[in-house]
């Protein structure tokens, strides 16, 4: 009895309240963006970011801020982030390989490759040619475009 106290004690306390996992201070999401052969101009970059919400972002064209830039995101980035990984089912998404009623993705399309590094070692990279269909790599994509937002200038 003494112990179930002593238990009830420890978790109302903020001692051992438990709550969501710390992530691991190497984990990073990443977004790669390439461009769409000679057709469009489509934005190419890459950018990441920490748990903290620190960014790392560098541009390479058609894009407005052209270089390398770091910076902060806004609170509660990380955890938005984490959100639309398991709204989309990340542990069985797979990389698109063809158009509804298996036709051949459509060539000379956008690429983009999201990143999610839980840890060192264990990661996992999905590659999504917008020229193919992902209902649910499109729902990443929309959620994390919204959270890795390139820098203006």
């Amino acid at each position: 009895m003494k112990y179930a106290l002593a238990l009830i004690a420890c978790l109302l306390s903020s001692g051992c309240a438990m709550g969501p996992p710390t992530p691991d201070p190497t984990a990073t999401i990443a977004i790669q963006k390439s461009g769409c052969g000679y057709i469009a101009a489509c934005p190419t970059y890459s950018m990441s970011m920490n748990p903290d919400g620190a960014f790392s972002y560098e541009g390479f064209r058609h894009i407005g801020a052209i270089g390398i830039r770091e910076g902060q995101l806004p609170a509660g980035a990380w955890e938005r982030a984490e959100a639309a990984f398991a709204a989309a089912g990340w542990d069985t998404l797979e990389n698109p390989t063809s158009r509804a009623g298996g036709i051949p993705c459509m060539s000379d399309s956008p690429v983009v490759r999201i990143t999610r590094r839980v840890r060192d070692g264990e990661e996992k990279v999905f590659i999504y040619n917008l020229g193919c269909e992902s209902e649910r790599g499109q729902i990443l994509l929309t959620a994390i475009d919204a959270i890795l937002t390139p820098p203006s200038q």
